[in-house]
């Protein structure tokens, strides 16, 4: 898992592991696996992999968000949650991912953890995220 992590970091090999359909993959085993090594390095390179509209889009049509949300709703571990609140912020940040977001209850466990998590870069990712849905005049009330 260590070396599929470190391949969604550079742009050459993400595109191919995106390409290949890696990101679909990464949502199967987010399901399906509970080692929290594994989820770490699963969060992270969905993390890392749907910083490309074209993934995230594969990533929602594949049923993908509610697993990221489950996450960030269930997990405890700080490194798992850092990957599931970036990638929730990557698709937050995009005008076409974003209502999908809300409509799938994800503001609530953000919510969450911005009340419950003191790792500041899990706080970065669960805010931005947040951030962006309150910033759309159209899904304000589903934060508030």
């Amino acid at each position: 898992m260590g070396v599929l992590c470190s391949m969604t970091t550079d742009d050459a090999t993400r595109s191919e592991v995106a390409r290949s359909g890696g990101a679909v993959c990464l949502i199967k085993l987010c399901q399906e696996v509970t080692h929290e090594g594994v989820l770490q390095a699963v969060s992270t390179s969905l993390q890392n992999l749907v910083t490309d509209r074209e993934t995230r889009q594969q990533v929602v049509e594949s049923g993908g968000l509610e697993p990221l949300i489950r996450l960030c709703d269930r997990c405890t571990s700080d490194q798992v949650l850092l990957g599931a609140a970036g990638a929730l912020c990557h698709f937050c940040g995009d005008d076409e991912t974003r209502p999908r977001v809300a409509a799938a209850a994800g503001p609530k466990p953000l919510v969450e953890l911005c009340r419950t998590s003191t790792d500041e870069d899990v706080l970065q990712g669960s805010t931005g995220a947040l951030w962006h849905l309150v910033k759309d005049p159209a899904l304000h009330a589903s934060v508030v």
